[in-house]
């Protein structure tokens, strides 16, 4: 029994001298010392999905200034139409905010836009909701949920928004009202990526398409200066 003992002696100092060397090899090693810092920081940042973590993810994904206003403009809806709905405004914001994480990564092969975003918000830990709601906004599912039907039916209609603050004489979104983007909505040249049969989805959240409009252009007039509108 002695004998033992006195092996595991040996073999704990070694062991300990063995991690010592490795720890300041580690520490010595600017390069692995920032790649082991770079994880845990991601790894924080994943699993604790504050909205500022969030914009810090949406920051390392995507690149494009217009790209990224559009998701402040759809989370600035989503949250607008929680409160309308009394739904959970931090849930609804993320999926508004969230929705393109993948937009730039699948440039090239649109058909998996939606569900490479998915894939990594699950990853993430964040709610099934948020997760399902991405990927029927691309057209992979189909709607069910109230989220559902706002981020798929809000995405569109904040392109058309931005189109009529910029033909608007003052630029601006708070000049803007319900009744100038509702004639803009009407002209099907004007702003014809904004998709009006997407858009009129929201009679699936029991909104006739003024009211619609209505909630999240105040949404997004909320935000004028991040947007730059």
């Amino acid at each position: 029994m002695l004998f033992n003992f006195r092996l595991y002696i040996i073999y704990y100092v070694n062991l300990t001298i063995l991690m010592n060397k490795l720890l300041n090899d580690i520490m010595s090693n600017d390069l692995i010392l920032e790649l082991i810092l770079d994880f845990f920081t991601k790894i924080y940042i994943i699993y604790s999905m504050t909205r500022e973590n969030a914009l810090k993810l949406l920051r390392e994904k995507l690149k494009n200034k217009n790209l990224f206003k559009h998701c402040l403009a759809t989370e600035a809806c989503l949250k607008e139409l929680a409160e309308r709905f009394e739904a959970d405004k931090d849930t609804w914001a993320l999926a508004g905010l969230l929705h393109d994480i993948d937009y730039e990564e699948t440039n090239a092969d649109p058909i998996r836009h939606g569900l490479v975003g998915a894939e990594y918000l699950e990853k993430t830990g964040l709610d099934s909701t948020i997760v399902t709601a991405v990927k029927v906004h691309s057209g992979h599912l189909p709607a069910e949920s109230k989220l559902d039907w706002a981020l798929f039916s809000a995405d569109p209609l904040t392109g058309l928004i931005v189109a009529s603050a910029l033909m608007h004489p003052d630029k601006s979104l708070k000049s803007l009202n319900t009744d100038f983007v509702l004639r803009r909505f009407k002209e099907k040249r004007f702003a014809a990526g904004a998709n009006r049969e997407q858009i009129s989805t929201c009679k699936n959240l029991g909104l006739e398409l003024n009211e619609f409009i209505e909630i999240c252009l105040r949404g997004m007039q909320k935000i004028s200066e991040e947007l730059g509108l």
